[in-house]
């Protein structure tokens, strides 16, 4: 990317004209050159994981809570790019694993005795589609006091985790950055939409009102 990023800085072409003939420049280069442009890569990216450590360390959750929000807004500005996911915090409580989940995650960390005997299968042996669709089975059909056990157990955890949730919200005054990111994202799709009605209005064909003929009418004034 480093040899990209130099490649576009050099002209006025953006990345997507750029890249084609870059690739082609870079598989040309010289093996010392292409070594120079490694080094340099992997010294930004020590420098960038220092940084980033240092950064975790300070991080307060309303900052976790701001990346969240920053991640969500640039889905929505831009749909079709994966901005890079977002670390969460340490500090956060953990919310439990919902009934089916958690009995999915329990198979799959059982002997395979134990898988055959829940499943009628040894789940390695299957694709991933294989084992959704055994384990979805096999949820089905597992007694429903069993099933019961992990729903009771889900709830009770679930009424641990909402009541840390909101502590942990009041201590870090969270509820008023998040009524603060709110407004923001209101604005940022309010001018999305607005933004995409304008392209359809410009793409879209110009058409005279209803109540316009294409024919002149005929007037006849009184006498």
């Amino acid at each position: 990317m480093l040899f990209v990023a130099k490649e576009c800085a050099d002209g006025k072409a953006g990345l997507k004209a750029t890249a084609a003939p870059a690739a082609k420049k870079w598989k040309e280069l010289p093996t010392e050159t292409k070594q120079e442009f490694k080094d340099l890569a992997a010294a930004a990216k020590a420098d960038w994981d220092k940084q980033m450590a240092a950064y975790l360390e300070k991080r307060t959750p309303a900052d976790a809570l701001l990346e969240t929000q920053i991640r969500k807004l640039k889905l929505i500005i831009h749909p079709n790019r994966r901005p890079r996911p977002v670390v969460p915090s340490d500090l956060r409580p953990k919310a439990p694993i919902r009934p089916y989940s958690l009995f999915c995650q329990n198979v799959h960390k059982s002997t395979e005795a134990e898988q055959m005997k829940v499943t009628g299968q040894n789940l390695k042996a299957l694709t991933f589609a294989e084992r959704a669709k055994c384990l979805g089975f096999a949820w089905k059909n597992l007694p429903s006091e069993e099933r019961a056990r992990y729903s009771e157990n889900y709830r009770l955890q679930k009424e641990n985790y909402d009541r840390d949730l909101k502590l942990f919200e009041e201590r870090y005054h969270l509820d008023l950055a998040k009524a603060e990111l709110s407004n923001v994202k209101k604005e940022v799709m309010a001018k999305v939409a607005k933004e995409q009605s304008t392209k359809a209005r410009k793409g879209k064909p110009q058409t005279p009102p209803e109540h316009v003929t294409k024919q002149p009418v005929s007037f006849h004034p009184s006498i």
